[in-house]
């Protein structure tokens, strides 16, 4: 707002708390930064699986990355911060690991379908003012910091009631909110800041940032009676003495008392709704639990509220805060009271339990100090370039030592960019006016920072609300700026070189894959060309802007060095962050770890939101000599990342895993698994976890390495830290799986045996719903508390085993050999007591393994494979001839055809004789189609690792249908060939199944069931006399797939008996005779 009149001239108050000065040559140049993961996405495109991840501010620029998916390496050796996977898919996995071997080789990540990430947020319900009016809420800001040292940053969220107003307008408002969220969703915590916090834009401006180097980040905020942390304590439960004062709870000026349950709010006329009395109290929450740590009082008191400009409490109640490195190495906290006419600025320094006062000042009259120089918002840079930081307050710049750099003495503003605007390796900044002192001269204002020299002035008819300054467009060289006084885009000198776009100068960001800044526009990106005056927007739907056409948060949030835009929905369930696809070929360390940037995004939701500057120039003049690398005059940050390296969470396992994988638990608020959950673990503490032993997958069984013999198997989680992962790795245990109960997943938790239909089971009846069949042969695994009530297992009528031991431990009993001559479920008989042993996991096993055989490649008669256009053919090699230029389109000159005779594994060797070197290594592909035949129609099966580097390849195979195996190497230009070598073919036993044998006058019907696979049967059908002597026998043979009925004839009186067998060529029975007397 304009100032309109001076009411009362003050004196000028410097207050300073001592502090040891600090030399030049004590400057230590590491800054503490957040402990990051590498920030990979993947988006699905048109062209592929777009990648993009950071390089951090501890490495080298010539970093050079190696990416897998699902494990396998794809590319190496990748001077680039993104790439396109034109093979990736939706469902695969990828990583991201320093061609060096050494990085955060556990970050995994799967592709979004879409260009954005989805946070689901809770929003508060509305409701009434004591005026009666209603309210509902909406998001008003959000801010990213790593709360909880996993590498990946949390939102945290303010809610702002739809009425929420500054104080020059009377009026109640609603509470504020502040959420905190995981990008799974997970809210972490709400503060209730009260209602003696007034709702709107310069009255809740929290910070949230790791002042105490614990690799976790704080929130500061200021409080007042009434507010509540996470838990719904009040926050005044701890209060803490400041600078010698205790916790204040009468107003400064009238000594009112007042309590947490007081009303400070004005109840009828111009003061209704507004707070102009009581105390104001700081308080630092913990990021992570929303816990209040310390509340402090909020300095400078309020006092009489015409010492600030007014009589309505309005210039009395504008806040602004900050982070600055003051020291050089440690982030500080800044908070500031006032900024029209009287204005005040506090540094805290916290740690980790308590703040310490590092300086204040409070300037009550004008002199080229703070007052009437701030702006809506501060920011924060290395004016000097002493290694520490100043504040940039308006029209002022405060040093790090409390004390006062320079001053335009230009007065207050509305928009306010601080950077290396020209390369030159010191900061300028980019002011507009507000006030006649300042605008009818300097409405946009460009000027060094170290000693205000004005580099660039554009006087106005009034009051410039809003400005812009970057580097819009890369061809020009430097910086432009423009404002909303005139139509005019100016270079740095203040020269007239275009016209503006027709938009409200109000945001930025780095979005496409060229060195220049886009426009922010409400909910659209601008790519704006000032030599032609041409604009083209990408526009987001469905989402809202906020304060000053603003996004809720734009930063670089994850990936390489572009920048994310955050928005809520329309209805506000869900706060979307948008991100990039283009490619990029410049490689600039994360934004995030450039401390001007990132304690820019700390400070970007303070009172009107202002874009985050990085400290140096972003540009083609900044580029080294090859054209890639960004080496700026201002140089990049020398930062250490602090705590140890963060737990980085990794994808939940597939449905078919390999040989070995990792099944990851969180230990958060809760625990969560589809069995149990464990909710509100305290920080620290430990928790007992039960896991289960075996996870099966398509006949395969994978065991834990948490069991312990003896014991109900599961584990202990010690020391348990909020989303902490648990690693539970599973190995490949067996295969041949045909049934498996986990009765720990029943609700039946009481039976003594239990079924899968959560029922307790008795003589005759099954635990296992699965029955054996007769003909083959099992192996039993039953897993048993000892509690020496005699259970016994049995199948077909006998005896597996006993439980005939009480010590109280768990057991694993196992039977091989297992064989029934009637179809049969196992079950259980009770002990002499008439009870059950408790009964946890049964597992049964058909003993019958894969026939595994080798293949004669010089005759391939009922193999199943056909070579076609081989240059050499051995016993157990076949040559074939590679296709050059093939960038996947072109069928190959040779290839393998297999067509499946059964289910089963088809494996073999592959090797190439050539490889290229940019990372397009021989693969191995297969398909289904030979109309089709050709790379970018296939399925990729492996990749080799160079030229003459044999690969095992293995292949699940169909019954039935038929596999074209072929070579690829991509645009190869020489000959080459491929080698296809040492082919083993095993088939899934097949499964014989024989129904009731159905005995009519003179006839035998007999239905035999083949599955997977084919099998010769062998019906025999015999006579006997009364005397036992043979009198006929008949045979009926066929190879059998699927469903038949066999009917044999013969002729037999009363007397004589009937018995029919059913077996294989090797006279192996599939099942027992059945006789009709």
């Amino acid at each position: 707002m304009k100032i309109k009149k001076l009411l009362a001239l003050f004196l000028c108050t410097v207050l300073f708390v001592p502090v040891v000065p600090v030399c030049a040559e004590d400057i230590k140049l590491e800054r503490e930064v957040e402990y990051l993961s590498r920030g990979g996405y993947g988006v699905v495109t048109d062209n592929g699986i777009y990648l993009s991840w950071r390089l951090l501010g501890t490495e080298p620029i010539k970093q050079t990355f190696d990416i897998y998916r699902n494990n396998e390496q794809i590319a190496r050796d990748i001077d680039n911060l993104n790439y396109t996977d034109t093979d990736g898919t939706a469902d695969d996995t990828y990583k991201i690991v320093p061609h060096n071997g050494e990085g955060l080789e556990n970050d995994e990540f799967k592709p979004f379908s879409e260009a954005y990430k989805d946070v689901l947020i809770d929003r508060p319900e509305g409701g009434t003012t004591p005026a009666g009016e209603r309210y509902t809420y909406a998001v008003g800001g959000v801010s990213a910091a790593d709360v909880d040292h996993d590498g990946e940053y949390e939102f945290i969220i303010q809610w702002d009631p739809n009425n929420a107003k500054d104080n020059e307008t009377s009026g109640y408002t609603g509470n504020v909110y502040l959420d905190c969220y995981k990008q799974d969703g997970t809210k972490l915590w709400r503060i209730d800041m009260g209602i003696n916090i007034r709702a709107g834009a310069h009255y809740t401006q929290f910070i949230v940032y790791d002042f105490d180097g614990d690799g976790k980040a704080e929130m500061a905020v200021r409080t007042a009676p009434g507010s509540k942390d996470s838990t719904g304590a009040y926050v005044s439960a701890k209060g803490v003495p400041i600078d010698g004062k205790d916790l204040l709870w009468t107003d400064s000026h009238t000594n009112e008392v007042f309590t947490d349950e007081s009303d400070l709010r004005g109840g009828a006329g111009n003061t209704e709704g507004k707070i102009t009395k009581g105390p104001d109290w700081l308080t630092m929450f913990n990021g992570e639990t929303g816990k209040a740590m310390a509340t402090v009082n909020y300095y400078p008191q309020r006092g009489d509220v015409g010492s600030w400009g007014d009589n309505g409490a309005n210039r009395s109640e504008r806040f602004l805060a900050g982070a600055a490195y003051l020291d050089g190495t440690h982030p500080s906290l800044i908070v500031s009271r006032g900024y029209y006419q009287r204005a005040a600025m506090a540094a805290y320094d916290w740690d980790g339990e308590n703040f310490s006062l590092r300086w204040t000042r409070d300037d009550t009259e004008r002199n080229g100090n703070l007052y009437g120089n701030g702006n809506h918002q501060i920011s924060v840079c290395d004016a000097d370039n002493d290694g520490r930081d100043e504040i940039v307050f308006g029209s002022t710049i405060v040093d790090d030592d409390g004390s006062i750099l320079n001053s335009t003495d230009h007065g207050h503003g509305d928009a306010l960019h601080v950077s290396d605007f020209d390369n030159d390796g010191e900061q300028e900044i980019f002011q507009v006016h507000e006030e006649a002192i300042g605008y009818k001269q300097y409405g946009g204002e460009v000027r060094k920072a170290k000693n205000a020299e004005i580099l660039a002035a554009v006087g106005a008819d009034g009051d410039v609300g809003r400005g812009l300054m970057a580097n819009f467009d890369d061809n020009i060289g430097n910086s432009e700026f423009f404002t909303s006084a005139d139509n005019n885009i100016y270079d740095i000198s203040g020269n007239i070189i275009g016209t503006k776009p027709n938009i409200n100068p109000s945001f930025l960001i780095w979005w496409d894959g060229d060195l220049s800044r886009e426009l922010l526009n409400r909910t659209s990106i601008i790519k704006y060309d000032i030599d032609s005056s041409k604009q083209t927007a990408q526009d987001f739907s469905q989402v809202l802007s906020i304060n000053k056409d603003a996004p809720a948060l734009s930063a670089d949030l994850f990936g390489d060095w572009r920048e994310e835009a955050c928005y809520a929905t329309e209805d506000n369930s869900t706060l979307i962050i948008f991100m990039t696809t283009a490619p990029t070929k410049y490689k600039i360390p994360t934004l995030m770890h450039d401390t001007q940037y990132r304690t820019a995004v700390a400070w970007q939701n303070v009172g009107y939101h202002q874009p985050p500057h990085t400290k140096f120039y972003v540009g083609k003049d900044a580029l080294d000599d090859n054209g890639k690398y960004l080496s700026p005059a201002a140089g990049f940050d020398k930062v250490k990342m602090v705590g140890d390296a963060p737990i980085i969470a990794t994808p939940k396992p597939t449905d078919t895993p390999s040989d070995n994988f990792t099944v990851n638990v969180k230990a958060a608020g809760s625990i969560r698994r589809n069995l149990h959950t464990y909710e509100d673990c305290e920080y620290m503490s430990s928790v007992s976890y039960t896991v289960p032993r075996y996870i099966v997958s398509n006949g395969t069984a994978y065991e834990t390495d948490w069991v312990t013999a003896g014991t109900h198997y599961g584990g202990s989680i010690a020391n348990v830290i909020k989303d902490q992962d648990i690693e539970i790795r599973y190995t490949k245990k067996y295969t041949n799986v045909v049934s498996f109960d986990d009765f720990d997943e029943s609700d039946a938790k009481g039976a003594g045996s239990r079924a899968s239909n959560c029922s307790s089971r008795n003589n005759a009846q099954y635990i296992s719903e699965y029955k054996l069949q007769p003909g083959s042969s099992y192996t039993i695994m039953a897993f048993c508390g000892n509690t020496g009530r005699g259970s016994k297992f049995m199948a077909d009528g006998k005896e597996l085993f006993t439980i005939d031991s009480g010590n109280g431990a768990w057991q694993d009993y196992t039977i091989t050999g297992v064989t029934v001559e009637n179809e049969s479920a196992v079950y259980t008989v009770a002990g002499s007591s008439g009870t059950y042993d408790p009964l946890d996991t049964i597992l049964i096993i058909r003993e019958t393994s894969q026939e595994e055989t080798a293949i004669d490649l010089t005759s391939l008669v009922n193999t199943g494979l056909s070579i076609t256009g081989a240059s050499e053919i051995t016993s157990s090699a076949v040559v074939l001839p590679g296709v050059k230029r093939d960038q996947g389109t072109l069928t190959p000159d040779g290839y393998i055809e297999y067509t499946a005779p059964a289910n089963g594994t088809l494996s073999f060797t592959f090797e190439a004789s050539a490889t290229k070197n940019d990372g397009n290594y021989p693969r191995v592909y297969y398909s289904t189609s030979l109309e089709t035949l050709n790379k970018n129609n296939a399925a990729r099966m492996w990749q080799a690792s160079g030229a003459n580097a044999p690969l095992s390849v293995s292949i699940d195979v169909e019954k039935g249908k038929t596999y074209y195996l072929f070579g690829y190497i991509y645009n190869m230009t020489t000959d080459f060939t491929y080698t296809f070598s040492d082919f083993t073919i095993e088939q899934i036993p097949v499964s014989v199944a024989i129904g009731d044998i159905v005995f009519s006058d003179n006839s035998a019907t007999v239905l035999v069931n083949v599955e997977d696979g084919s099998a010769d049967i062998n019906v025999y059908t015999a006579v006997h006399d009364s005397t036992g002597r043979l009198k006929s026998v008949t045979r009926q043979s066929e190879n059998v797939s699927g469903e038949k009925d066999f009917i044999s004839e013969f002729n037999a009186n009363s007397e004589d008996t009937v018995t029919v067998y059913v077996w294989d060529n090797n006279m192996k029975p599939y099942q027992s005779k059945q006789e009709r007397l």
